[in-house]
């Protein structure tokens, strides 16, 4: 499909052409989902996430989607600057929104319409999404001439949406809380300029919601980000006469992180969504108080202190 096809059905209002089936119409847009035309990209994520939140789609088409995309995560993985991140990066996102279906369902907010995806199911997507994230080395947020690539924030985005659900057990939130820290304090070829800050951060608050992550490994993973993975202190990539130019990098993004994570910490995160939808069920999870919420401002408060030694004055830690 061109793009004109994709924006005509944008327009319709998400209307199913005239004549064209469904399935063989999905059939056609998902390879899209890949696509180096950001307007028949995101036409593409648009039509089939509408199409999805809108309960066009049977339970066997759902789980048929999240297998395709589950299958794409891993298309070039470990490429970097080239279009195979596309498909990797938008195939994340439709995948989110058939876990997102299934979550809503369990909230028996659906009608009859009941959980479609097995336990199973639910936890190889999660293996995938995993090594997906694991694996994602092309960090470019926007592409010029190309649109938005963002793979690390639209994999972080899938890894929260698995989280939040019912069927990942606390070793496997570690793991994501692991592999977050990971990726952020390896030598960086590029510092993260497009929010993905924000975005790691919500994938974090989704594990930390689900108070299922004990303290003791909490403060040992805000301790692993506030030193380099040698174990030194992160002021020593800076030298008088030299300076560990990836090792900076990946300082700074550590850095921009645990402050991202501090102030939603402090303030609190809303959920997905218009603010006026803030009385929906699905978004009662986001009331939910975080157990170690005392702790980990503390933490990370003497991590930043730790970082930035010479810039802060008053030596009061958060209550």
């Amino acid at each position: 499909m061109n793009r004109e096809e994709i924006q005509s059905i944008v327009d319709s209002n998400f209307e199913i052409p005239s004549g064209r089936d469904l399935a063989l119409l999905t059939g056609d847009l998902l390879p899209l989902l890949g696509s180096a035309d950001s307007h028949q990209r995101e036409g593409t994520l648009e039509i089939l996430g509408h199409w999805g939140e809108a309960g066009r789609y049977s339970d066997a088409e759902l789980r048929a989607i999240g297998h395709r995309t589950a299958g794409n995560l891993a298309v070039g993985l470990g490429e970097s600057g080239t279009d195979t991140v596309f498909l990797r990066s938008f195939s994340a996102l439709i995948l989110e929104m058939v876990v997102q279906a299934d979550d809503v369902r369990g909230l028996g907010i659906s009608g009859d319409r009941t959980p479609f995806l097995a336990h199973d199911q639910i936890l190889g997507w999660y293996e995938t999404a995993l090594a997906g994230f694991a694996g994602e080395e092309d960090f470019r947020g926007f592409v010029d001439g190309r649109g938005w690539a963002h793979a690390l924030a639209h994999k972080a985005d899938l890894l929260g949406t698995l989280a939040r659900g019912q069927h990942l057990d606390a070793s496997r939130l570690e793991k994501i809380l692991t592999a977050i820290a990971e990726k952020l304090a390896r030598p960086a070829a590029a510092v993260l300029t497009f929010e993905e800050d924000h975005r790691l951060v919500r994938a974090v608050v989704h594990v930390l919601l689900r108070n299922e992550v004990q303290a003791e490994f909490l403060r040992s993973w805000v301790d692993h980000l506030a030193h380099m993975p040698d174990g030194k202190t992160w002021g020593t990539v800076l030298g008088l006469h030299e300076c560990d130019q990836a090792g900076n990098r990946a300082r700074v993004n550590v850095r921009n992180f645990l402050r991202s994570l501090y102030f939603v910490l402090l303030w609190g995160m809303r959920g997905p969504g218009d603010a006026a939808e803030a009385g929906h069920p699905y978004h009662a999870y986001y009331d939910r108080p975080i157990e170690a919420r005392g702790t980990l401002l503390a933490d990370i408060e003497q991590a930043l202190r730790g970082m930035n030694r010479p810039m802060y004055k008053s030596e009061r830690l958060a209550a």
